[in-house]
């Protein structure tokens, strides 16, 4: 499996879930890029690249599969490792609508959260 999972490189937030899950990918199957780097400008559609509040998850599978929001994060989430991966499938059971709903308003306020903002990568 595995996959790219693109964030937004001037949110402390998302630094902070970046390095949380850097460092549960011992297998190396989720690969990082900020939104704002070309890495994403030549792999995703422009509309995401331009909304900064989206992350994204861009699996490696023929053919490759795009996943926003909620399901971006359960993604990755599936990706670091088995606890991770029935987390995530426990959190996926939630209405797809909630799921979003929750991660826009987490979203819309990511910016005044401490955390160091990443280098874009």
């Amino acid at each position: 499996m595995g996959g790219t999972f693109f964030y937004d490189g001037e949110c402390g937030l998302c630094a902070g879930a970046v390095d949380f899950l850097r460092r549960r990918n011992r297998h190396g199957h989720l690969k990082f890029c900020a939104l704002q780097s070309p890495e994403a400008a030549a792999q995703l559609p422009v509309e995401l690249t331009a909304e900064l509040n989206t992350a994204v998850f861009l699996s490696e599978a023929t053919p490759s599969e795009l996943h926003v929001r909620s399901d971006a994060v359960l993604r990755a989430l599936s990706e670091i490792g088995l606890f991770w991966r029935c987390l995530a499938r426990v959190l996926g059971v939630l209405p797809h609508a909630m799921r979003d709903w929750i991660y826009e308003r987490v979203a819309a306020n990511r910016h005044h959260c401490p955390w160091k903002k990443s280098e874009p990568s």
